[in-house]
């Protein structure tokens, strides 16, 4: 599955670059990343390889990161195996992680799924494109081998809410141009 999005940011590139690479911020324009172990070291000083644990709800993947192109300051691109995939029941005391309606599991049920043979792969490609000297876009672009059924729901998801890409893009576009204020 392909999934492409974009958005234009009213700051350079190299500040949108180093917003996006730096392991050190991604706190600013992501709520999901909960940890991050560095697995591996870049010539250019970010990191070739990492361990993520990520969560969205009730929802905690856990994913090795591999940068496979680093062309600083106009192109990174990643290639992401999932290792596992753990659902929890809802939890009104989560505070303020935002609801996740659409995978509500009874409160007795806790489902993990660790994909070992099975390639759950996601490619994905972020191009920084300059506009002018204070302006840029910024294009995702993703593709998934989640297996048949993993990517008929991603699929699905997409068409009827608003892509997880396009929310992290706006995310990405708030943190860097509020940076400037």
């Amino acid at each position: 599955m392909k999934e492409i999005h974009s958005i234009q940011i009213q700051q350079p590139i190299e500040t949108v670059f180093d917003l996006v690479t730096d392991p050190n911020r991604f706190h600013e324009w992501s709520t999901y990343v909960r940890r991050l172990e560095i697995l591996s070291r870049g010539s250019w000083g970010g990191f070739d390889q990492a361990r993520f644990i990520l969560v969205r709800g009730n929802l905690e993947v856990e994913l090795i990161e591999t940068v496979i192109k680093y062309e600083r300051p106009t192109l990174v691109a990643s290639k992401f195996h999932i290792l596992r995939s753990t659902h929890t029941p809802n939890d009104p005391s989560q505070g303020d992680l935002p609801p996740i309606g659409e995978i509500d599991f009874p409160k007795e049920c806790v489902i993990e799924k660790r994909f070992k043979n099975e390639q759950r792969t996601m490619i994905e490609q972020m191009d920084f494109i300059p506009e002018g000297e204070n302006s840029m876009t910024l294009k995702i672009t993703k593709l998934s081998h989640l297996g048949l059924l993993h990517s008929v729901v991603a699929w699905t998801n997409i068409i009827l809410r608003r892509s997880q890409l396009a929310k992290t893009l706006e995310a990405i576009k708030k943190a860097a141009e509020s940076n400037s204020e």
